[in-house]
């Protein structure tokens, strides 16, 4: 009697142990699984697409006062240590020369031009921005009146319609590509005679001129009296029917709250 009583005693802990083992052998498939699925997930927020890559070349069409025009290309070639910050060099793929360097921290993106003597740099995006914040530099004071996800050539985008107050033009900004403009020149100002192409990484087509058509314009007022429309916005870019019952909101570039 008692050694049938061991014999069950020693099933049962058999039983329990085979029981434990396969437990913790589904755990640790649901652990690996769980790991390699994480680099993938976004929990809602998107990836930020890097701007400054090795071997990314964009393409500008320059037109000229006397209406010569002509195509350029820049591409980001090598790095450098300048004051013990590290930087991308933005060189012309025709001459081979460097007249500027680049950095991006936390989806900001500096620009140091190799001429000026005093280190000074400039910030020429910010692609964290919502709608409602402002960009301003020495010159020129902006606002993001609009946020859009565009999706080209297989890859998705973060955009920006980032304008001066008063204006009724389009300014995009597009993560991971730059401006409707130049590469250094994030608004639209006085002088300048480049309009964007496409961007480029190996053989890839990352964006192209014709992408900007399908993003979203919102129309604002334009000084003065004259109003074209009054759109309203929630600060992700998102339009809002009828007038919102509370919270902050964007209209004729403007913050609001209720």
């Amino acid at each position: 009697m008692i050694f049938n009583t061991e014999n069950l005693l020693l099933k049962n802990i058999r039983f329990i142990f085979v029981i434990s083992l396969r437990l913790l052998f589904m755990k640790m498939v649901f652990l690996f699984s769980l790991l390699a699925v994480l680099p993938t997930l976004s929990f809602g927020q998107e990836v930020y697409k890097s701007f400054l890559e090795e071997g990314k070349v964009w393409k500008y069409r320059y037109h000229s006062p006397n209406d010569m025009v002509y195509d350029t290309f820049l591409a980001v070639k090598g790095d450098t240590l300048i004051d013990d910050i590290s930087y991308m060099k933005i060189v012309d793929v025709e001459s081979g020369r460097c007249d500027y360097v680049m950095r991006e921290d936390g989806g900001k993106v500096y620009c140091r031009y190799c001429s000026y003597q005093d280190g000074s740099e400039s910030l020429v995006y910010d692609f964290g921005l919502n709608v409602g914040d402002s960009f301003n530099t020495s010159d020129v004071k902006a606002m993001v009146v609009a946020v859009d996800t565009i999706t080209a050539n297989g890859h998705s985008f973060r955009a920006l319609d980032v304008r001066e107050e008063n204006s009724t033009q389009p300014n995009w900004w597009v993560e991971g590509i730059g401006s409707m403009n130049y590469l250094t020149s994030s608004l639209q100002t006085p002088g300048n005679y480049y309009n964007f192409l496409e961007c480029q990484l190996g053989e890839d087509i990352l964006f192209s001129q014709t992408e900007f058509r399908t993003l979203r314009v919102p129309s604002v007022i334009v000084g003065g009296n004259k109003t074209v429309s009054s759109t309203v916005y929630d600060l992700q870019g998102r339009h809002i029917s009828g007038q919102p019952y509370h919270g902050i909101y964007i209209k004729n570039l403007k913050k609001y709250a209720k």
